[in-house]
């Protein structure tokens, strides 16, 4: 809470919490391995910020301004970088912090990264991609143990990507229990900008990545046009892949032919099996849910590798079944109304109730015959409701 122009209860010596306690003791082994002399302050200046950078100090603006007006008369600070550390913003309401920011080159194009500076709260957040306080000789550069600093790293919401990290800055014995806090709730209010700020498309395959993750454990994505969005297991599985290659190779693939499996090779490891199913939003086409699997294709007796489609449970080996789950996976992604004809007996139920699992979402049959039985106004009441809701529904 902030109060009189100062975050409430400040307690010389905070606890720290058992994980967060062994984040710093490996902040500080990474550190002693960078070969950087802790009695020394020299930051690499790396630049002005990039478009990407800029993008986010301009979003982040508004929030950050709202508490600097808040706490007017501290002795607080606050610092925004971009995902590689380096300082893209900074702001104080007195010019005495200003200054002893300025005597440690803290300010905008300086390097916080920690391989360059060792332990601190915007290289250590970012390394570990978690909220960090690091109080005052928890800092390797013996200049910036006056300090604490409380980080908490910036995630985009649609890709689970880290985007930068925002902090609070006091003096070493004024660090108090709510600063890690603030910064949290500053880096939540920025990601929930970010939210806002997606585009429909982001939007539609952030939805179809939701629906097929049942784990963080499972190997699943959805990809677009300059949009990845993956579990933290195909993250590490996608690790190193050149992705504009990948979307391009992929969308080839699928944009017009339907389901593709193609092969990821890996520079140390076996090939990895990708299963590439085309997602369509109003008949457009918007990306891609990606499969992984470490089970190589299936030759043909002609020697090529010959794709088998499934549809939920069914099974089927014959050209004519293979053509119709191509066509059912595909009209599954569509967000319109599917037509199914076929003889009674063909499996015209089993392939809309596995259409609907695939799709994703709840499956509700309404059988015509039952307005005998309910009468008309209690049958369109069950209709109206069904429609309502999240889900297909089979007339």
């Amino acid at each position: 809470m902030i109060r009189g122009g100062r975050l409430e209860t400040m307690t010389p010596n905070p606890r720290r919490s058992a994980p967060a306690a062994a984040d710093i003791a490996a902040a500080r082994r990474r550190s002693a391995g960078y070969d950087l002399d802790p009695r020394t302050c020299r930051i690499p200046h790396i630049g002005a910020p990039g478009p990407a950078a800029d993008a986010l100090r301009s979003l982040s603006q508004p929030v950050l301004d709202d508490l600097i007006s808040r706490i007017a008369d501290s002795s607080l600070a606050l610092v925004l970088a971009d995902r590689n550390g380096r300082l893209t913003h900074r702001d104080a309401p007195t010019q005495a912090t200003l200054k002893a920011m300025d005597e440690r080159s803290l300010d905008v194009g300086f390097s916080l990264a920690e391989p360059d500076v060792g332990t601190n709260g915007v290289g250590t957040s970012l390394e570990t991609r978690r909220p960090t306080l690091v109080v005052g000789q928890d800092h390797y550069m013996e200049a910036f143990q006056a300090f604490t600093c409380a980080n908490a790293p910036i995630i985009q919401p649609i890709t689970g990507r880290v985007e930068g990290t925002v902090g609070v800055v006091c003096p070493a014995e004024e660090t108090g229990p709510l600063l890690l806090p603030t910064a949290v709730q500053l880096a939540t209010q920025i990601s929930e900008l970010l939210l806002e700020r997606a585009s429909p498309k982001e939007r539609f395959l952030l939805e179809h990545f939701l629906r097929r993750r049942r784990s963080p454990r499972n190997a699943v994505a959805t990809m677009g046009d300059g949009v990845l969005i993956a579990t933290p297991a195909a993250q590490q599985i996608l690790a190193g892949v050149d992705q504009r290659e990948l979307w391009q190779r992929i969308e080839a693939g699928t944009r017009r032919g339907g389901t593709m499996e193609t092969q990821l090779q890996r520079p140390t490891q076996p090939p990895l099996h990708l299963r590439c199913l085309p997602l369509h939003r109003g008949g457009d086409f918007e990306g891609v849910a990606i499969e992984f699997n470490s089970e190589p294709l299936k030759p043909s007796a002609s020697g090529r590798a010959k794709v088998q489609e499934r549809l939920g449970d069914l099974v089927g080996h014959s050209d004519p079944w293979q053509a119709t789950v191509r066509e059912a996976l595909q009209a599954a992604q569509l967000d319109a109304p599917v037509i199914i004809i076929g003889e009674r007996g063909t499996g015209r139920l089993s392939v809309a109730e596995a259409m609907a699992r695939h799709g994703g979402g709840g499956f509700t049959v309404l059988e015509g015959a039952d307005v005998l039985v309910d009468g008309p106004r209690s049958w369109l009441q069950r209709a109206k409701t069904a429609l309502s809701k999240d889900g297909t529904v089979l007339f």
